[in-house]
């Protein structure tokens, strides 16, 4: 969805913003999703 075609189309038209935002995301998934493996 939103997180994947940003990823997209900020990649493709090299954007800077767009390329820390998605890794913001990739990251904050990433945090989200240990912290639920140990819970």
């Amino acid at each position: 969805g939103c997180t994947s075609g940003h990823g997209i189309s900020g990649m493709a038209q090299l954007a800077v913003g767009s390329t820390i935002a998605v890794a913001a995301m990739f990251a904050g998934g990433i945090v989200v999703a240990s912290l639920f493996r140990r819970a």
